[in-house]
């Protein structure tokens, strides 16, 4: 994504509010990064322009904003601070699972989060299963008219700092391990009889993305048994939480090599020997990569909705796995190119912290993104799927 908007007015209007909160997010970027903190100012600006209810349907007081005007502000934000802009992704994630897949006490939650601006984390991953977030150890127990659950979450994003936690766990105690459910745990101001702890057990002290504040954590919580969603997990995977990752990953990342291309071209013209100096061919290359990817995640964007749509056959579905699959392998490893190559032109200021043109901090960051689901581990999905079809078209 670009930073500007696809196309309509409700694009337009949602990335007024989104460059003016991105003005809040770069003055803190710098400190944020340096001391590895939550950025409160940044959330705060968010939640001053409404950002964070921008996916929740109009009619359940949200902006009403298509994946596709998400993912321009993810870019907008990217290119300001990426641990801020990935914050913001993560919890559109699970706005998107609940939209999408929500029942009434979800829908009545989303209200709720309109009105406050509540932010929403994520708790997929569990210690002990080695990242893979389809199977559970966790499982949803009754308690009356409550469900209580106890998980040991490998790495949670903003868990300590959210207003709600959707976890997975397996759907009761008896339940397989791949037999999972999401779970809507309220931390602000919970009804009677629901509470949620969160104890962190492993700090996040990282490379880069240091403000998302992905500790480990132990989640203990009792909650409405309305707070379960009926559409098992697996389904929520499918349909929505792995596009809408996989756009609005993409989208940050975007971010991140935009606000490194345009440093390095501020510099670059700066040193130029006059206004009609031709940039580095090195440069434009660069610029020519980001452009084909930023235009790819914008086709991929298009075709995600939160809205139930009509069911593809085996062939289409699979096409469009492996289309997604392909667009956060491309963009996470482009990214990073994309930000050396911008590095490289501008030399030794780049490389340097205390420069104007630093580009430290958005390496690191770019650095993330191979790892957000392992691309080799992706790639190897895609070829267990194909194995199984007799025609690729």
């Amino acid at each position: 994504m670009t930073g500007e908007p696809a196309a309509g007015e409700p694009a337009r209007q949602a990335l007024l509010p989104a460059r003016r909160a991105a003005e809040v997010l770069r003055h803190h970027a710098d400190d944020v990064d340096r001391r590895g903190r939550f950025p409160h100012e940044s959330v705060a600006a968010l939640r001053n322009e409404r950002l964070l209810a921008a996916l929740i349907p109009q009619e359940l007081g949200g902006g009403g904003l298509t994946v596709a005007e998400i993912a321009d502000v993810c870019t907008v934000l990217g290119r300001a601070c990426a641990s801020t802009a990935m914050i913001y992704a993560m919890h559109q994630i699970q706005i998107a699972c609940l939209v999408a897949h929500g029942e009434e006490d979800a829908h009545r939650f989303l209200r709720r989060a309109a009105d406050g601006q509540l932010l929403v984390a994520s708790g997929t991953s569990e210690h002990g299963h080695g990242g893979d977030i389809r199977s559970s150890t966790a499982a949803v127990e009754p308690d009356g008219g409550f469900v209580r659950l106890r998980k040991d979450v490998g790495t949670m994003s903003y868990g300590e700092q959210a207003d709600a936690l959707l976890l997975t766990a397996r759907r009761s105690p008896d339940a397989a391990a791949t037999d999972q459910v999401l779970v809507l745990l309220p931390r602000r101001e919970p009804a009677a009889g629901e509470w949620t702890e969160v104890e962190v057990t492993r700090p996040w002290n990282a490379l880069g993305l240091r403000g998302t504040a992905s500790v480990g954590a132990t989640v203990d919580a009792r909650a409405a048994a309305g707070s379960v969603l009926r559409t098992g997990f697996a389904e929520i995977l499918a349909q929505t939480m792995f596009p809408v990752s996989h756009v609005l990953w993409s989208a940050v990342w975007l971010g991140i090599a935009a606000d490194a291309l345009e440093t390095a071209g501020r510099h670059l013209r700066r040193a130029g020997r006059g206004p009609r100096a031709a940039l580095p061919r090195g440069y434009a290359e660069q610029v020519a990569a980001f452009y084909e990817l930023d235009g790819f995640c914008r086709r991929q964007a298009a075709a995600v909705s939160v809205r139930p749509g009509t069911a593809a056959g085996p062939a289409a579905e699979l096409r469009g796995a492996v289309e997604l699959n392909s667009l956060k392998v491309r963009v996470s490893r482009g990214v990073v190119d994309i930000v050396v190559g911008a590095m490289s032109a501008v030399g030794l200021d780049a490389y340097l912290l205390d420069t104007d043109v630093a580009l430290g901090r958005q390496l690191r960051d770019a650095l993330s993104a191979p790892l957000m689901i392992r691309n080799d581990r992706l790639m190897d999905n895609v070829g267990s799927s194909l194995a199984v079809l007799k025609t690729l078209f």
